[in-house]
């Protein structure tokens, strides 16, 4: 599998495809597993949960998240809108 560069053809979509891909058994490993994870809205948490989404989303795992901002259970549609620095 080619990495793919920060070039002009990159996009968060292209990465998180990539994600998707190259960790496939580890998805499988997942589905409908029991997550805690913290730091969610750090940098790289904000990585793990968008391919965690992604994940989900493409191949079905049934991922819930729970906790105090949880609403429906299922993981948001859509992940945090990418930060300037």
């Amino acid at each position: 599998m080619k990495l793919q560069s920060s070039g002009p053809d990159w996009s968060l979509t292209s990465d998180l495809e990539f994600v998707t891909d190259a960790l496939g058994e580890v998805w499988a490993e997942l589905k409908h597993a029991r997550l805690f994870m913290t730091g969610g809205t750090g940098f790289i948490g904000c990585w793990l949960l968008e391919a965690l989404r992604q994940a989900d989303r493409k191949l079905g795992l049934g991922v819930t998240r729970h906790g105090a901002d949880a609403g429906s259970g299922r993981l948001p549609p859509q992940g945090p809108a990418p930060r300037k620095l």
